[in-house]
C-alpha cells in the first residue's frame, strides 16, 4: 500500500490537498481536459499558444478515424474557437489556471493544476460518455480512491479504504465512510469502468488499463 507522503493521508500531503474545490467542477468537461492537456504540453515546450492554434489542436484531438461529420473542418475550427473564447479560457483564467493575454493573443498555464489532466484525458479517451465518466471520477474522494489502489499491489477492503478516508478527514467516522463508499463512491467508480468492486468479498480493486493519475 502506498505510504502517507504518497497518499497524503493524516501526516503527509498528497497533490489534491492543494485543489480548490470549483476546480473539480471545471475538470468534469472533457473539452476543457483536453485543453489543459495540450496547454501543459506547449508550456514544456516553452510555447504560449493562440486561440486559434488551441482550437486546431483540439480538433484533432476530438476527430477520429470514425468520425463522418459532413460538416467543414474550416467550420468545425473555428466553432471550436469560440468555444474556447466565449466559454473555457474566460472560466479557467477567472480562476487563476490559465493566464489569457488578448493583446498578444496568446495563452499559458497561469499555474499547473494539481489536477492530473492528463490521465484524465486518457481516461476517457474510450469512452462513450465522457461527460458522464469525468462526472462520476472528478470528485477529491474518488481520485484519491483511485490514486490508493493504484498504488496497491493488491485488492483493498472497504474497511481500508474507510480508514484512509477518515485519516484525511477527522470528522467522517468508520461507520459513515464505509456507508459512503458502499453506496456512493465505489459503484460511481465502478460505472465509469475505473474500478470493480466485489460486493460478496467486500474487495476493491482497479480495472484494467487505468492510467497513472499522479506521479
Amino acid at each position: 500500500m502506498s505510504s502517507d507522503a504518497h497518499r497524503g493521508g493524516a501526516t503527509g500531503h498528497h497533490p489534491l490537498d492543494d485543489v480548490p474545490t470549483e476546480h473539480y467542477e471545471l475538470l468534469r468537461d472533457p473539452r476543457r481536459v483536453r485543453l489543459l492537456e495540450v496547454l501543459e504540453e506547449r508550456s514544456e515546450a516553452g510555447a504560449t499558444p493562440s486561440p486559434t492554434e488551441l482550437a486546431a489542436a483540439l480538433l484533432e484531438r476530438e476527430t477520429d478515424e470514425s468520425d463522418e461529420s459532413d460538416e467543414p473542418v474550416d467550420e468545425r475550427r473555428r466553432d471550436l474557437r469560440i468555444s474556447l473564447v466565449h466559454d473555457h479560457l474566460p472560466r479557467l483564467a477567472d480562476h487563476g489556471i490559465v493566464g489569457w493575454d488578448r493583446d498578444r493573443n496568446a495563452v499559458d498555464l497561469h499555474e499547473e493544476t494539481p489536477l492530473p489532466s492528463a490521465s484524465l484525458s486518457a481516461l476517457v479517451e474510450t469512452a462513450e460518455d465522457e461527460a458522464a465518466v469525468l462526472e462520476r471520477v472528478t470528485d477529491p474522494i474518488r481520485l484519491r480512491l483511485v490514486d490508493d489502489l493504484a498504488d496497491s499491489s493488491q485488492p483493498l477492503s472497504v474497511e481500508q479504504l474507510a480508514a484512509t478516508l477518515v485519516s484525511q478527514d477527522g470528522t467522517v467516522g468508520m461507520d459513515r465512510a464505509k456507508i459512503a463508499l458502499h453506496h456512493s463512491h465505489l459503484p460511481a467508480l465502478e460505472e465509469a469502468g475505473v474500478l470493480e468492486y466485489d460486493l460478496e468479498s467486500g474487495l476493491v480493486s482497479l480495472a484494467d488499463d487505468v492510467p497513472t493519475l499522479f506521479g
